[in-house]
Order: C-alpha cells, then sequence, then structure tokens
C-alpha cells in the first residue's frame, strides 16, 4: 500500500478535513462562550457520531463479506466482534444525547464507566487482530485461458471443467492448509480468484471459508472421530485443518448439527 506523508498526501488532507470542524468549534466557544454555541457543537458531535456508525457498519460487513470469500482461516482477521460494538454505540448515542442537555453528575461518571469498559473490550479483541488489504478483484474473461474451450462461456454463470476442484481436493488434500487461501486456489486451478469465488457462491452456493470448512469436517474430522473416539478434540481439530478449536467447534456445529463432543458419543452409542 502506497504510504502518504503529511506534506501533501491524501490521506493527510482527509485528516485535516475531519480535524477542522472540531478546531472551528472549539475556536468558537472560545471567542463566544455562549450556549448556543455548545448546543450547535453537540448536534454538530450528533450527526457525526452517526455518520461514523454507518460508515463503520458498512466498511465491517464489506471486511466480513471479503474475508470469507478469500481465506480459510479468519481467526486473526474476522471483525464479527464489532457488531456488538456498533450495537452499544447505537444506545451510547441516545445516551449521550440525553445527558447532553440534562445534565447530571451520576449519569455522566456511569456513562464514562461504561465507555471506558467498551475501549478495553476493543482493545482486547483487537491485540492481536491482523489487517487485511482488501485487494480489487481481477477481472473475469468470457473465456479461462486455462480451461480453454472448457471454460465458462459467460462470468455471471463460471463453470468448471467436470470434476476438476473434486479431484484436486481429492489428490492434493489443499483444505488440510491451515491458512489455504482462495489466491491458493485458484493458482492451483490455474485461473483467477474471482472466477473460482464466482463459481463457488453461484453454482455450490458457498463462500470459500464455507466450502473449505465443511470438506474439513465432512473428510477428516467427522472420520476421525468416529473411527478414533479416543483422539482429543485439538489433535481432530489439527489434523482437520482447523487453526483453532473455537472456529473447528463453530464449523463442527454449523455442518453436522452436533458438537464434536456429542457427535463422537453418539456415534459411539
Amino acid at each position: 500500500m502506497p504510504k502518504w506523508s503529511c506534506w501533501g498526501g491524501s490521506r493527510c488532507a482527509v485528516s485535516w478535513s475531519i480535524a477542522l470542524p472540531f478546531a472551528a468549534f472549539t475556536i468558537a466557544y472560545a471567542l463566544r462562550p455562549t450556549d448556543e454555541v455548545l448546543y450547535a457543537y453537540a448536534i454538530f458531535l450528533w450527526f457525526y457520531a452517526w455518520a461514523v456508525v454507518i460508515v463503520g457498519w458498512i466498511k465491517m460487513r464489506q471486511c466480513l463479506i471479503y474475508v470469507r470469500k478469500n481465506y480459510s482461516n479468519i481467526d486473526a482477521i474476522d471483525v464479527s466482534w464489532l457488531r456488538p460494538v456498533f450495537l452499544f454505540n447505537i444506545v451510547g448515542q441516545f445516551s449521550w444525547l440525553g445527558i447532553s442537555f440534562y445534565a447530571d453528575v451520576a449519569a455522566d461518571i456511569l456513562y464514562y464507566i461504561v465507555i471506558i469498559a467498551l475501549w478495553c473490550m476493543m482493545l482486547y479483541y483487537s491485540w492481536n487482530f491482523r489487517p487485511v488489504t482488501m485487494e480489487p478483484e481481477p477481472a473475469v474473461g468470457l473465456v479461462d485461458e486455462a480451461f480453454g474451450e472448457h471454460a465458462a462461456t459467460s462470468p455471471a454463470h463460471p463453470t468448471l471443467p467436470q470434476g476438476v476442484l473434486e479431484r484436486l481436493m481429492d489428490e492434493e488434500e489443499l483444505y488440510l492448509r491451515p491458512d489455504l487461501t482462495l489466491t491458493d486456489l485458484a493458482q492451483a486451478l490455474g485461473t483467477n480468484r474471482t472466477y473460482v469465488s464466482n463459481y463457488l457462491s453461484q453454482m455450490l452456493h458457498q463462500t470459500f471459508y464455507d466450502y473449505i470448512n465443511q470438506l474439513r469436517i465432512e473428510r477428516m474430522s467427522k472420520p476421525l472421530l468416529r473411527e478414533h473416539p479416543e483422539y482429543k478434540l485439538e489433535y481432530v481439530a489439527t489434523r482437520s485443518g482447523f487453526a483453532s478449536m473455537s472456529t473447528f467447534r463453530r464449523a463442527f456445529v454449523r455442518f453436522t448439527g452436533q458438537t464434536p463432543r456429542q457427535f463422537s458419543q453418539t456415534d459411539a452409542d
């Protein structure tokens, strides 16, 4: 990603434009310390905060869709934990509006305690967070050169040669790689990731994340639990290609309707 300096960089210009209204209100109150200026400032902050919440929610949704379309291991890049943060901010907006116009010391103290707790939660979840650069999708031509005459004739209805994806998974067991990405799969197939992503979503009705995790559960986790009930769940998760137990448990429940422990006990009975 390009790095911008604070001398003419576009990011710096955006930062200054965002900070300008705050500086303007501060100067205005310093010159004319009246209630009207405070009320105008409060109204500005109200709309500004709502803009942050709305834009942040949209960006979060875009990020969630992107990582599930491109990664099989999303533990360090999943932003689902931001959902309750945004919901809290919506409630907090109304609370802040109330205590802004009807001053109450106890309400102020309670509000700031909750804000501190919220920031602690955000710090906890973001401590090991790994930023993801959302790369633009490569264009998909009418015919993919890697597949020649067998390729899709329309990007809107992508197809793959009969059984080529299944054979690749059977022979190379790519789903067992914990950090497998959509780009890795596309390279193994000799095509681009947009083509494969469209194929998975439109023809198999799955994201890359769900497709790979379902293979891990069906082809490795369930057979291991069925044939070796003495194995520890941590070992089964690792052998199946999962990078964490939490992802393993969520995927197992999603695709079997049971926890790994319940499945193991039921199968044993």
